[in-house]
C-alpha cells in the first residue's frame, strides 16, 4: 500500500513480555474503558449499547476483519465511510472502489529492558480525493477522542499484563 493519508500512533511501556502484552490487549473489555464508553455513546447518539465484551470483538462487530495475527502483533482492517452518522456503507478490503477509506489498526509489542513497549497505530487511505476531504473533516472532530480511546486501551492492557 502507498503511504497512508492519515496516521496515528500511541505506545506505553509494559512490565511484561511482548506476548503477554498482546494477550492483555486482546483481553481488554468494555468495563475497563470508562472514557471510551462515554465517547462511543456520544458517537452513536446512544443508539448502540457498549457491551462488556473484549474490545477487539467490538471492532469485528462494526465490520473490521483480522488481517494477520502473531504472538506479538495483531492487524485489523475496515473499509467504510466513518464520516456518515451510521458509519455508512462497508466496502471490500481488496477492491473498495471510490467513496471509502481503508482503515488499518495495528497492535504490536516489542521487547525492551524490563518488559516491552506496546503500540497501536491507525492508518487511513482514502480511495478518492472527495473521501479524503470528508474523512479529514470528520477526523478534525473525532481524532482527539480517538487518541484518548487508544491511550486508555493501552493503559488498560498494561494494567492487565502487569496484574
Amino acid at each position: 500500500m502507498n503511504d497512508p493519508d492519515v496516521t496515528t500512533h500511541h505506545e506505553v511501556a509494559v512490565a511484561a513480555a511482548p506476548e503477554a502484552a498482546i494477550l492483555a490487549m486482546q483481553a481488554v473489555r468494555g468495563s475497563d474503558l470508562l472514557a471510551t464508553r462515554l465517547l462511543m455513546g456520544i458517537r452513536s447518539l446512544g443508539r448502540r449499547r457498549f457491551t462488556d465484551r473484549p474490545v477487539l470483538d467490538g471492532l469485528q462487530s462494526i465490520g473490521a476483519r483480522p488481517l494477520s495475527a502473531a504472538p506479538d502483533r495483531l492487524e485489523y482492517g475496515l473499509v467504510g465511510q466513518p464520516w456518515r452518522l451510521g458509519g455508512g456503507q462497508r466496502g471490500d478490503w481488496e477492491n473498495p472502489g471510490p467513496g471509502f477509506v481503508k482503515v488499518k489498526v495495528d497492535f504490536w509489542a516489542e521487547a525492551e529492558p524490563g518488559g516491552s513497549r506496546l503500540h497501536t497505530a491507525t492508518r487511513i487511505w482514502a480511495t478518492d480525493p472527495e473521501s479524503l476531504r470528508l474523512f479529514k473533516r470528520y477526523w478534525r472532530v473525532v481524532g482527539p477522542g480517538s487518541g484518548l480511546i487508544r491511550r486508555e486501551w493501552l493503559r488498560a492492557a498494561r494494567k492487565r499484563a502487569q496484574a
